[in-house]
């Protein structure tokens, strides 16, 4: 489980920032995705891809939000044909 402080650390090693200089930032960034989510908006976030908020029966403030996520394909990363999805682990290498 990625927390927020191993992310802020590891925003900081990327950006060669300092740890409390990007730890407001980084806190502030995930308050308003949280925001955005709660109201129902989708994100598009590339990287990461297009997140949305998957229709809820009986939703209240309390209930949990359910979350899709559509990652884009990385080019760099070569797919699994559908003979190696389907092979044994030990078979596949």
């Amino acid at each position: 489980m990625l927390r927020t402080r191993d992310l802020v650390a590891r925003v900081a090693e990327a950006t060669g920032a300092k740890v409390k200089d990007v730890r407001g930032t980084v806190e502030a960034t995930l308050a308003e995705i949280g925001k955005a989510l709660d109201q129902g908006q989708s994100l598009q976030v590339p990287p990461l891809g297009k997140l949305s908020v998957a229709p809820r029966k009986g939703a209240d403030d309390t209930s949990p939000i359910k979350l899709k996520l559509r990652r884009a394909a990385d080019p760099k990363v070569k797919k699994a044909s559908k003979k190696e999805a389907l092979a044994e682990p030990d078979e596949a290498s």
